[in-house]
């Protein structure tokens, strides 16, 4: 059954039709789940979270290029529940990755003044713990789990150990974005 969120209809692509554990809601892919557990958690904490991840801020690189992310003017529960299934905000591709490596339990801290090292040596303080390292073990399973059963089933390659989430998107097709048939 669709979540009705004002005038909009959220829907799952690969629909079971029926409420879904937690394990369950990331290997199918679940828009719904995936909404409503951030709906649960509100609209403070969801963003508190991902700038505590590095996706609200521009990641500072070498690299000139590096742009803002775009990220609502106005965040309402509307903008949570589509960011959650990753609509509503954009990041480039490398931001990306570094959000998901906090699954390792650690991010860059580009905010900190890090001394250059010596040659051999590693410089101090170039991370910062963002999530419990339960909390990253309980992650890399669902991850493992979706590329054994789930949506990514693709990127299961024979010798290694792969995680993975596929993502949400909607491409045009004559014109139009097709809807899943409910």
């Amino acid at each position: 059954m669709p979540l009705r969120y004002g005038k909009f209809e959220i829907n799952d692509f690969h629909a079971q039709k029926r409420v879904l554990s937690v394990p369950e809601i990331f290997t199918y892919s679940s828009n719904i789940g995936t909404a409503r557990m951030a709906l649960s958690l509100g609209v403070d904490y969801h963003k508190a979270f991902l700038k505590k991840l590095g996706q609200l801020d521009r990641l500072r690189t070498e690299l000139p290029e590096s742009a803002e992310p775009l990220v609502p003017k106005h965040w309402g529960e509307l903008n949570t529940v589509t960011i959650a299934f990753g609509h509503g905000l954009s990041v480039a591709p490398l931001q990306a990755v570094m959000g998901i490596s906090a699954l390792g339990q650690w991010r860059q801290d580009d905010s900190a003044d890090v001394p250059q090292a010596r040659p051999g040596r590693r410089p101090t303080s170039l991370a910062k713990r963002v999530i419990k390292p339960e909390t990253a073990d309980k992650m890399r399973y669902l991850m493992r789990l979706n590329v054994e059963k789930g949506t990514a089933t693709r990127a299961n390659v024979p010798g290694y150990y792969v995680g993975g989430k596929t993502g949400t998107s909607d491409k045009v097709v004559g014109g139009a974005i097709p809807r899943p048939k409910s």
